[in-house]
């Protein structure tokens, strides 16, 4: 079943990929260098004895050692060998994007408000432009997440908090996406697993009523033109968030 609005189409029931050997031996490889279990500047064993060692093929092994140096977690010096490269300080968008997609890494409180402060700044500069050349059909779209959310919680049985963390989700891509920035568009992309999960806990703590009044005052604002007072009301959600999450 496939639900369309303009330019959004939410597929609800997806068809279903399994990953490759390659793709698995990365998720592992991710898990084992983020946990700790493998330390940053160690050396890794040839791919011959990572295949023989983890059941799968050469080739397998070797795809995968090629994706991890170009996300930033694996060093491949042709001579030497492959070693735990210091993603933290050379990774990259990609690194970014596994380590929000993975539960071994507990990020800390204040990585946590990094994170968010980063993601406000670049939301701040979308406002800053949509508020300035959107429709009359952009206002009426991104207020029907709102809407979606409002109407969902009074449903039987409600709506899903994990789906209204993507209809909150889908208010700010649709800023992002008509402010014309594709740059912006794709990092908040790389930040979708995060920020679902930070929406989720607010809807939980706040409810849906609230949380759908703040999209829809967001965009209310951002119809007058109001990009400073959309922002404000951008950084005071954050805010919340933060001093919510400090209290845990």
């Amino acid at each position: 079943m496939v639900l369309i609005r303009p330019e959004v189409i939410i597929v609800r029931f997806e068809k279903i990929v399994a990953p490759t050997i390659s793709e698995l031996f990365e998720t592992k490889m991710q898990h084992l260098i983020l946990s700790g279990e493998l330390t940053i500047g160690e050396k890794l064993p040839s791919e011959r004895i990572l295949a023989e060692e983890m059941g799968i093929s050469k080739s397998a092994v070797h795809l995968g050692m090629r994706n991890l140096e170009r996300t930033g977690f694996v060093r491949i010096d042709p001579r030497q060998g492959a070693y735990v490269a210091n993603w933290e300080k050379n990774g990259n968008l990609e690194t970014l994007t596994a380590l929000l997609k993975t539960n071994v890494l507990k990020l800390e409180p204040e990585n946590i408000r990094s994170l968010i402060l980063v993601r406000e700044s670049l939301e701040s500069d979308a406002m800053e432009v949509f508020a300035g050349k959107h429709t009359n059909a952009d206002i009426l779209q991104i207020r029907s997440y709102a809407c979606e959310i409002r109407d969902g919680a009074k449903k039987n049985p409600p709506m899903s908090v994990s789906s209204m963390a993507e209809l909150a989700f889908m208010f700010s891509h649709y800023i992002f996406l008509h402010s014309g920035n594709m740059f912006s568009s794709l990092i908040l992309n790389s930040f979708k697993p995060f920020t679902l999960g930070l929406w989720e806990q607010w809807i939980l703590s706040i409810g849906p009523d609230a949380a759908a009044d703040y999209l829809d005052r967001t965009a209310i604002e951002l119809r007058d033109g109001n990009a400073e007072a959309a922002i404000g009301i951008v950084h005071q959600y954050n805010s919340d968030l933060l001093e919510k999450m400090s209290q845990q």
